[in-house]
């Protein structure tokens, strides 16, 4: 079961086509609305999915917000996503297929492409592709964007999940964890 989850802080511009690029494969999809103060709120209360599991919050930020998404979940297979990004259509299916046929790994990401207010490319972010390369590379960057983390859950309990000190680089501190523990 693949669970998206999208934590959400005054997104009220973008958030239901956000849940739209992607909705079409995954089984679940929990939405933390971490205290926006903007129409976020009725927003996300106006969409129906059966598959939507929708919470209101206090703003408690986002390592939180996303332990307790995480948490929630039913899956075991975690997607991440911003509650501004738009998802490539086959973004999930390509990450469920390559963790399936690599077991030996647990979690993955991909490149993005930047676009403007108006839904424009305006360029793009490309990270390393090689699990060996981004083993060697890790240390001096986060080589993994964290808009596009797809892993496997057990990691996340395994690691102790995101941790509340590292409100800026909680996705590095993540990734330096279950490399520190000799996962990939």
């Amino acid at each position: 079961m693949i669970v998206l989850i999208i934590p959400v802080f005054n997104e009220e511009k973008k958030i239901k086509d956000v849940i739209n690029s992607i909705r079409g494969y995954c089984d679940q999809i929990i939405v933390i609305n971490d205290g926006s103060t903007d129409r976020s709120k009725d927003i996300l209360e106006s969409i129906e999915d059966p598959r939507l599991i929708y919470v209101d919050q206090q703003n408690l930020g986002l390592p939180f917000s996303l332990n307790k998404a995480i948490g929630m979940s039913q899956g075991n297979f975690i997607a991440r996503m911003d509650a501004d990004d738009i998802s490539h259509s086959e973004r999930l299916e390509k990450q469920f297929n390559y963790l399936n046929k690599n077991q030996n790994i647990d979690l993955v990401g991909s490149c993005i492409r930047v676009m403007n207010e108006q839904g424009e490319i305006i360029g793009s972010k490309s990270v390393p592709l090689e699990n060996r390369i981004i083993q060697e590379s890790i240390d001096y960057a986060c080589n993994v964007m964290h808009p596009t983390y797809f892993f496997r859950k057990e990691i996340h309990q395994t690691a102790g999940g995101y941790r509340d000190q590292f409100i800026y680089a909680q996705d590095y501190d993540f990734l330096l964890r279950i490399r520190d523990l000799g996962k990939g």
